[in-house]
């Protein structure tokens, strides 16, 4: 059979799987609500990307990566109350942390633009510009014992409607492996161990203004990678390193950037010093061997460092980063830096519980 035609009915067959999962995700949230008094005690691995230190019974937190989902606590069957959690939680036996989780999503998204990129892109006779975007997402989460587990997920995006076309990489990718990977995992005593996780994969540190998992876009962002996460006492701390993966519109084509690389490490820790204050703490690299810019076409090294200074203590949100980076791009040197700052307050005693937002940011490069 042709490869794209198999990959057509795959694709199918996971957009009707998801509208049917959507069903069940309505029902999981008004079952499980997330409480407000539980954001104040947000781990850094839910926030950074750090290694899990899931607590059974957080049911409900659907992530954006979500491999980061515990549902565990479904082995107690007074908790199970949705028609689909009989496949979110798949038991083998009565063995210990020996599951099975399965799940999926679907996104539609309408976009209209009026004078895109300063009425540089195609467009009707008023300048204006429409898409239809389509997202189905389908993944199994396989753990054996504590100390093996094995991650995939699939990935189906359409886009319609858009003069010019899909846009590249960003807009479709008719059905592809957009995870798939392995955790091997060693206790170093009961809390602490140290996680090797290879494979395709999804990352997000800290805000995600640097790494993230693109949620925007139709097309989410992963990297074929190799990563160290240790938890040792208070500190999650991640080792990286690997390539994006480019997401091309057939199927199963996807491949790793051969010009990009990108290698790091990202360490989380509380600080006491502030109201449930925590502390990050990274360096990241990241290399182009072909970076365009108006000054032409070089090679691009650019090694940035930082830290984050945020918590949760409700009703205030603060998050405050600051970064330095330096490198350089063909034969010119690279030096910048940035300041962000991103502060809520929660006004809970309204009806619509309204959030007043002061954020803000000073960038600076040369």
């Amino acid at each position: 059979m042709d490869a794209r035609i198999f990959g057509f009915f795959l694709s199918q067959a996971l957009r009707l799987m998801c509208i049917a999962r959507l069903f069940g995700i309505t029902g999981m949230l008004i079952a499980f609500p997330v409480h407000a008094q539980d954001l104040g005690k947000i781990n850094p691995a839910q926030q950074n990307e750090a290694p899990e230190r899931r607590a059974e019974g957080s049911g409900g937190n659907y992530k954006s990566l979500r491999y980061q989902e515990d549902y565990r606590y479904l082995k107690n069957p007074i908790r199970k109350t949705d028609f689909w959690e009989p496949i979110i939680y798949i038991p083998f036996g009565e063995k210990e942390d020996w599951y099975l989780s399965i799940s999926g999503e679907m996104r539609q998204r309408y976009e209209f633009f009026h004078n895109e990129n300063f009425g540089e892109e195609k467009a009707d006779g008023h300048g204006n510009n429409s898409a239809w975007l389509q997202r189905y997402m389908l993944h199994g989460d396989l753990h054996l014992g504590s100390n093996i587990r094995v991650f995939t997920q699939f990935m189906s995006t359409l886009e319609d409607w858009r003069m010019g076309g899909s846009r590249p990489e960003v807009d479709e990718n008719t059905f592809d492996l957009h995870q798939g990977f392995v955790d091997l995992v060693a206790s170093l005593d009961v809390y602490d161990s140290v996680t090797l996780r290879l494979g395709r994969q999804e990352m997000e540190y800290g805000s995600g203004r640097l790494i993230s998992g693109r949620e925007a876009p139709n097309n989410r962002r992963s990297f074929d990678a190799a990563r160290l996460l240790f938890s040792l006492g208070n500190w999650s701390v991640d080792g990286f390193w690997g390539k994006p993966v480019r997401n091309l519109t057939g199927v199963f084509d996807d491949d790793p950037n051969p010009d990009k690389s990108l290698w790091g490490i990202y360490a989380v820790s509380p600080w006491m010093l502030l109201p449930d204050g925590h502390a990050d703490l990274y360096y990241l690299g990241f290399e182009n061997r072909h970076a365009v810019f108006d000054r032409g076409v070089g090679d691009e090294l650019r090694h940035t460092v930082g830290t984050r200074i945020w918590g949760n203590p409700l009703p205030w949100r603060y998050n405050f980063e600051f970064i330095g980076q330096y490198g350089r791009f063909g034969n010119n040197d690279i030096a910048a830096w940035a300041f962000v700052s991103d502060t809520h307050y929660n006004f809970s005693e309204f009806p619509l519980k309204t959030s007043n937002w002061p954020t803000g940011g000073y960038y600076q490069r040369r």
